[in-house]
């Protein structure tokens, strides 16, 4: 499963929103979710549950489960988990925001080369810790 990566407008040197949009497979193909959408990646700063936002069509009152780990004094490994109560099939309009109080601007390519997404699994955490 593969996704868009950015930085949203806004960014600044103290924060920023990460935006993960065009959800697909790797035939570019809708993704069902039968249990629940998971994401792993590397972050410049600590996040937490509220920090997440999954935008589907139709809308889903959904907060994720976090695990936010310090890994060394600049980073930390996020694990993300979306329960889908009855499943869901992503569509490339459905898209993942992730409010970040770090400096995205300076770390965006740690945290797009660790970024993974899965569904109905956890994506795996040696793919993460290569990055």
């Amino acid at each position: 499963m593969k996704g868009e990566v950015s930085v949203g407008p806004d960014a600044t040197q103290w924060n920023g929103s990460l935006c993960v949009d065009n959800l697909r497979d790797d035939k570019n193909r809708a993704v069902p979710v039968k249990k629940y959408l998971a994401v792993a990646f590397k972050s410049p700063a600590d996040v937490q549950p509220q920090d997440f936002q999954l935008v589907t069509n139709p809308w889903r009152p959904i907060q994720p489960e976090v695990d936010s780990v310090r890994v060394d004094p600049w980073t930390f490994a996020v694990t993300a988990r979306w329960m889908m109560d009855g499943g869901y099939t992503l569509s490339p309009h459905d898209a993942i925001s992730i409010n970040i109080n770090g400096d995205l601007m300076r770390e965006l390519s740690l945290v797009k080369r660790s970024f993974r997404v899965a569904a109905d699994r956890f994506p795996e955490e040696r793919d993460l810790l290569k990055a």
